[in-house]
């Protein structure tokens, strides 16, 4: 039986990318289309990860797990946790369950305004791109970094939504302490 204690919640924005074109038949595709734009911004966003940072949250998970992870490299590495920070968060990374923990994630998911026939130039797109926000960062910073990734000015971009990480519980607590005492029965 494993139980899960939530300290803290991730940030959460949706990023609408938006790309204006004068379409037309794709028999002249001169300077580009707003399809082909809008998907090399999309990539650019996607191939400019967000570093991996091990937060107070990872910390105390990996303290309380630790003797209990068998899987190498994460055990040997977990025997010295300040001196293997960053080759921790890395193992993390490459980790399809452990990932979303040490990163801000980047996950395309809608694309709107394309044509319904294959030789006409759509005109105006958009694309979302939801992000999970890694506590310690904000969405200014979720912004920033897009901006810098694209580098295009034919690219819009703005936020639907976007809300920060919440505060992280404490862990020092009578609450806490019931928690893992519950937990361990």
């Amino acid at each position: 039986f494993v139980s899960t204690i939530d300290l803290m919640e991730k940030g959460y924005a949706d990023l609408e990318l938006s790309v204006k074109s004068a379409g037309g038949h794709s028999s002249r595709p001169f300077g580009g289309t707003s399809l082909g734009i809008l998907s090399e911004a999309i990539a650019a966003i996607t191939k400019n990860p967000f570093t991996a940072e091990l937060s107070d949250v990872m910390r105390g998970a990996f303290d309380a797990l630790g003797p209990y992870i068998t899987a190498e490299p994460l055990k040997s590495l977990l025997a010295d946790f300040d001196g293997n920070r960053e080759a921790i968060a890395q193992c993390c990374m490459e980790n399809p369950t452990l990932f979303p923990h040490v990163t801000t994630t980047i996950a395309p998911t809608v694309i709107r305004g394309s044509s319904a026939a294959c030789n006409v130039m759509p005109q105006n797109m958009e694309a979302v791109i939801n992000f999970r926000i890694a506590a310690g960062h904000t969405p200014e910073e979720v912004m920033a970094h897009c901006a810098a990734a694209v580098n295009d000015d034919r690219v819009s971009l703005r936020f639907l939504q976007a809300n920060p990480p919440s505060s992280i519980a404490r862990t020092d607590g009578f609450g806490y302490a019931k928690l893992l005492e519950a937990a361990e029965k």
